[in-house]
């Protein structure tokens, strides 16, 4: 920042180096911070001005140009120089570490497990065989109201073959927002790595009146205990009576779960979790927004 009344303050210089190698990533300010013409919604006008790529108001265009979103995991030096209108120059630089995301993890248990994912896999992640082709696995399967109101079979299944040991059937990839019973014939760890928030419109789950195979999506969980929000919380948007949990541990099975219900020992709202699936009762049609 610089120490007089000078409005606005024009980046000179921008080095990004790999402090590992010693190479010099970018020493161009525009293609880490966009020009002034892509940024349109930043304010120059405020004393002691900044550039914020992390700032929601800003246009996608500018922040897409961060260069950050491509670094690999390391450690990294970014040096800024900047100067305002009245000549002032000021330099600074940082070191930081860009770390590898931790995957979400999937338990699953020998049987019938009743499962989600919290958010959008990142590149291939989401494919079927990608994500569980290497893990005990049988069968994949989920209920869709929306065909089944259109008279056709509800269930959608994969199933894998065991020479191959590739799946085939109407199912190819896992996504958000759904939920899935999965066959495992072993108890295994399921690793998926989630895409990051970005600036966007939220997740939206369109739901039919009846039965609905929802699952839990939002970033908003426990990364210990994997609990989110209250369910009543969490399906305020549409109109519901029950819902449906299910927990493969012997003795357990299906958690029914009703409006305005609390936990009988913290006396709280009963949590969604991550990573788990419900059936939901809508009374009508409508669009969740988690």
């Amino acid at each position: 920042e610089t120490t007089d009344k000078s409005r606005g303050v024009t980046i000179t210089e921008l080095v990004l180096t790999d402090t590992d190698t010693d190479a010099v990533k970018t020493d161009d300010a525009s293609a880490v911070f966009g020009s002034e013409e892509d940024c349109v919604d930043h304010d120059t006008s405020a004393d002691n001005a900044r550039y914020n790529v992390a700032d929601p108001q800003m246009n996608n265009k500018c922040a897409e140009r961060t260069l950050a979103v491509d670094l690999t995991p390391g450690s990294y030096n970014i040096k800024v120089t900047g100067v305002d209108a009245l000549g002032n120059e000021v330099m600074g630089n940082t070191d930081f570490t860009v770390i590898e995301a931790a995957p979400f993890e999937l338990d699953l248990r020998p049987g019938v497990n009743f499962i989600s994912i919290p958010g959008m896999p990142m590149d291939n992640g989401g494919d079927i065989n990608v994500m569980l082709g290497s893990h005990p696995v049988t069968t994949v399967s989920t209920y869709d109201r929306s065909m089944e109101l259109q008279g056709q079979n509800p269930w959608l299944r994969a199933t894998k073959d065991a020479e191959t040991g590739m799946f085939s059937g109407d199912i190819t990839t896992i996504e958000p927002g759904k939920a899935y019973f999965i066959t495992a014939t072993a108890s295994s760890t399921v690793e998926v790595k989630i895409q990051r928030a970005v600036v966007e419109l939220p997740p939206t789950i369109s739901v039919r009146q009846g039965f609905n195979a929802i699952g839990f999506w939002s970033d908003d969980y426990d990364d210990e205990t994997l609990e989110g929000p209250n369910v009543d919380d969490y399906l305020n948007s549409i109109g519901w009576t029950v819902a449906y949990a299910y927990d493969p541990t012997p003795g357990r099975g299906w958690e029914t779960i009703r409006r305005g219900e609390v936990d009988d020992v913290t006396f709280e709202g009963v949590k969604m979790k991550a990573g788990s699936g419900y059936l939901v009762y809508a009374t009508y049609d409508a669009v969740l927004t988690p």
